[in-house]
């Protein structure tokens, strides 16, 4: 089997949690017994790297996309918000999670990564450097509002309608991503089966059972250690994550550069 970023987190996930606790935790069976998820691999992906991961990751590090509105269909608002409806043409078929900014200019669709930054000094650069901030003239007003729709309210309506900068969803199973960013995935991945677990187990833990032969005591004592699974993955989602999503893509990583030598771009 060809490893890639989702195979790769299962074989860790596996190498990691016995086997005894994955199937406890994801081998779900119906009233007559018989298997409701096929694998417990099938499990995981259901119940924690698609619906948990996958979508911090892409709120928390999705890709920049940069799309000439005056491209896009548009109509105005009554209060004269202007409402674009963007192709998904123009972003790779992906869907905006984050609409950033519109600045004044031209522009093709592009793509690059970005995190949401906040904070001073380093970080707030960076942060210039995906959002846009500094340079040329910035909307006050500009909000997703639907699938690939954004409301953009402009100060005074300009020649041109400009340039939304704005974040997509990674790819489905986060091909994008390179192999050098593959490892933090992965213990994201696995800190958020071992929350998973843990907060399941907490309404097992009363009932008398063996689960794969494993003594009740045991696996209570070693899911125990599970306990701060969830603040760690929400540590590491935060301080690491976001970081190698920006450092990974170099358009973005090149403009955070040209902002530390000038910061007034």
């Amino acid at each position: 089997m060809r490893t890639n970023i989702i195979t790769k987190a299962l074989q860790d996930i596996h190498f990691s949690i016995p086997e005894e606790i994955l199937r406890m935790g994801f081998e779900e069976r119906n009233k007559y017994g018989l298997p409701i998820v096929t694998t417990v691999d099938d499990g995981i992906l259901n119940k924690v790297i698609r619906p948990k991961v996958i979508v911090d990751c892409n709120l928390a590090g999705g890709k920049m996309v940069e799309i000439d509105l005056e491209r896009c269909p548009s109509r105005r608002s009554p209060d004269g918000t202007i409402i674009y409806n963007i192709p998904k043409d123009f972003t790779n078929g992906n869907s905006i999670v984050t609409a950033l900014s519109v600045y004044l200019g031209f522009n093709t669709p592009g793509f690059g990564m970005s995190t949401g930054l906040q904070g001073d000094g380093m970080l707030s650069q960076a942060a210039r450097a995906m959002s846009g901030t500094g340079g040329a003239p910035f909307t006050p007003y500009v909000e997703l509002i639907g699938e690939n729709t954004v409301a953009v309210k402009y100060n005074t309506l300009p020649a041109t309608p400009g340039v939304l900068r704005a974040i997509v969803e990674n790819n489905e199973n986060m091909s994008n991503i390179p192999p050098r960013a593959w490892d933090i995935f992965s213990q994201l991945c696995m800190l958020a089966t071992k929350a998973y677990i843990y907060n399941n187990f907490i309404i097992k833990q009363g009932q008398a059972e063996l689960y794969g032969g494993v003594e009740l005591p045991q696996m209570r004592d070693y899911i125990d250690g599970m306990s701060d699974a969830e603040e760690m993955y929400r540590e590491l989602l935060k301080e690491k994550w976001w970081k190698v999503s920006f450092m990974i893509d170099r358009t973005t990583h090149q403009r955070f550069l040209r902002l530390k030598i000038n910061p007034s771009l």
